[in-house]
């Protein structure tokens, strides 16, 4: 105000020295101006008296600052109340404001900041009531005592651990739906909320798999393995026993083999594309597919820890005979290329061709050292790992006959680095 009662402006500063908010009144208007606050400077409510008449204005504020309602008492106070349409409510400086609902006529209540919580436990150790602190800072006295009042009790300004809503799912009923998914892991989730309806609690699929999440537990493909009878178990422990100390040199001397078949056409192959909604049919999303995989090869190949041996492709049905020629061929060359330590050690599984008296008497004479190897244990072998890059790598190129598919076999063997991550 200025001097003979000229309000030309009127600034209100929030904590933090944030000009939000700008008024202007008429000349010689005698004004009284009240403003009310919450936390994030948004004014609430706007009350003034000019040249003696009564005027009521409030405001309820949205996001953007328009005013949805505006009621007026004419001078006199006799009553006249006149509805309008949303006004405009401008800020010459503004701090964010928390958004509103049209009806709305307080935004929410921003939680103060650590400084502000500390200034008030700070004043009231200095001996100040909490109406004086309330005053001094900007902030109501209720906030103030429930401050107080948590920093007596927790010795703390911070924000206490909060509880949030109550679990949909009682203990008892984790509990229960966790039991029943360890006893059967093929359980459904339709299953699960049937059982929790039956006791009484009604959920959704999504609040089983969170709740199964939290216990470690999420949905899985079942894994493909070979079907293993006792026998075939008790051997694969067995070799892990035996093998459990090896030291990692002796592993690095050892020349893995095995074969494979690759798909022309891969109905397992996985290949992610980026695209917009209904667009899952365009094709250059897809990937495509026919009856019996459009042909295939085999292939024969051997690896070490130094890197790939040599990679060839079996063209005719494979016998014993054919299997012994393949390493004549290959096994030693892929040694001396991999300048394998002398004694080094020669693993295939035991497939009839690789465990034929004659094949066993052929490695004999070449003084061959061979791995002992459990029957029906294809995932003990880290060649597999060796064959998934591959057909990943050829599925990419997508090869579009059998041709080209045994010609990217090759260039992709070739690529495969001599290390990778492990």
């Amino acid at each position: 105000m200025i001097e003979g009662g000229m309000a030309s402006r009127f600034v209100s500063i929030i904590e933090g020295g944030v000009a939000f908010v700008s008024f202007s009144f008429i000349e010689g208007g005698v004004a009284s101006v009240s403003f009310s606050f919450i936390e994030g400077g948004v004014a609430s409510r706007f009350v003034s008296i000019i040249k003696g008449g009564v005027v009521f204005v409030s405001f309820s504020f949205i996001e953007g600052g328009v005013a949805s309602k505006f009621v007026s008492i004419t001078e006199g106070g006799d009553g006249g109340v006149v509805p309008c349409l949303p006004v405009t409510y401008k800020r010459h400086l503004s701090t964010t404001s928390n958004s509103q609902t049209p009806n709305s006529t307080m935004a929410k209540t921003k939680e103060l900041s650590k400084d502000t919580r500390n200034k008030i436990v700070d004043l009231h150790q200095a001996g100040k009531t909490e109406s004086a602190i309330g005053k001094q800072l900007g902030v109501k006295k209720s906030t103030v005592g429930a401050i107080i009042r948590k920093w007596k009790t927790y010795k703390t300004t911070d924000n206490l651990p909060r509880s949030g809503a109550p679990r949909k799912i009682s203990p008892r009923g984790v509990k229960m739906i966790t039991r029943t998914v360890s006893k059967n892991p093929r359980t459904t989730r339709g299953d699960l909320v049937n059982d929790l309806q039956r006791a009484g609690t009604k959920v959704t699929k999504a609040t089983i798999s969170n709740t199964l999440r939290r216990q470690g537990l999420k949905s899985c493909s079942a894994r493909r393995v070979p079907l293993l009878k006792p026998v075939h178990v008790r051997a694969c422990l067995k070799f892990a026993r035996e093998h459990l100390d090896d030291p990692e040199e002796d592993w690095e001397n050892v020349i893995w083999s095995d074969e494979t078949k690759i798909e022309l056409i891969d109905k397992n192959s996985t290949c992610g594309v980026w695209r917009r909604k209904n667009a899952e049919l365009h094709p250059k999303n897809t990937i495509p597919t026919v009856k019996h995989g459009g042909g295939n090869i085999m292939l024969w190949g051997c690896f070490s820890a130094k890197g790939p041996g040599r990679l060839i492709r079996v063209k005719e049905r494979m016998n014993g005979a054919m299997y012994r020629e393949i390493l004549s061929k290959n096994l030693l060359p892929s040694a001396r290329a991999l300048k394998m330590k002398r004694g080094w050690v020669f693993q295939h599984d035991n497939d009839p061709k690789h465990t034929a008296r004659a094949t066993k008497e052929w490695l004999r004479k070449k003084h061959f050292k061979v791995l002992g190897w459990p029957s029906q244990s294809p995932d003990l072998n880290p060649i597999e790992n060796l064959w998934r890059e591959l057909k990943i790598r050829v599925a990419q190129r997508q090869p579009q006959n059998i041709t080209a598919l045994e010609e990217i076999c090759m260039e992709e063997w070739a690529k495969l680095p001599a290390t990778r991550d492990r």
